[in-house]
């Protein structure tokens, strides 16, 4: 653990949380200690500032995502969702969280636990294969999460919101099914971006663009 906070911590990007330590304070698995964010999360922030610029605000988790993605090797979020996407005080959005999902797997390999809970509206199709028990993610898989994010942000509304059981929306997603397009394209969203979006949910990953 140690050694992956480590080099996490080598990553320096101005929309890249910074992390400041780690503890074992709150259950069984670890928790990562990062700046305090006095206007919290993506989600809790457009609720409040609703005139926000989402486009760039989606620009700025691209950006902390392509350095990311850039390093050698490839650094892989693993757990892209609104949640996990703070607000700096100067309104740039920084990805947060990012490495946990690798980290709670060795934890749970070690302590013979059960496996986190899946947030099945934002993950990729090949995660589910072999029953989705520790999915290796990948930057392709992050590319799937990020058209999720996508949604999320222009719509303020989670992928498959129409959708209320967690099964269904399993069974959606292992059948290849992407996160239906708005009726209205949404509020804040245009045809351009719902291109790319569209792009992001490819079924094969090698044919998703880089972030």
């Amino acid at each position: 653990l140690r050694r992956e906070l480590t080099k996490r911590n080598q990553l320096i990007h101005q929309n890249v949380s910074p992390i400041l330590g780690y503890t074992y304070g709150f259950g069984n698995f670890p928790a990562i200690v990062y700046p305090w964010y006095s206007y919290g999360n993506v989600r809790e922030y457009l609720k409040t500032h609703r005139g926000a610029n989402r486009t760039k605000l989606l620009i700025d988790v691209a950006a902390g995502l392509s350095y990311m993605h850039e390093q050698q090797p490839a650094v892989v979020h693993g757990n892209i969702k609104a949640i996990n996407i703070y607000i700096k005080d100067n309104g740039e959005a920084c990805l947060g969280d990012f490495g946990m999902s690798r980290i709670v797997q060795e934890v749970t390999r070690d302590h013979n636990a059960s496996a986190p809970h899946v947030s099945y509206r934002w993950t990729a199709p090949e995660l589910l294969e072999n029953g989705g028990l520790f999915p290796r993610v990948t930057p392709a898989s992050d590319v799937y999460a990020f058209g999720c994010l996508s949604i999320e942000i222009m719509t303020g509304q989670v992928p498959y919101h129409t959708i209320k059981d967690e099964a269904v929306v399993l069974a959606q997603v292992r059948r290849g099914m992407a996160p239906p397009h708005p009726p209205d394209g949404g509020k804040h969203g245009h045809s351009n971006l719902w291109s790319v979006i569209e792009r992001c949910w490819e079924t094969n990953p090698h044919d998703r663009p880089r972030i």
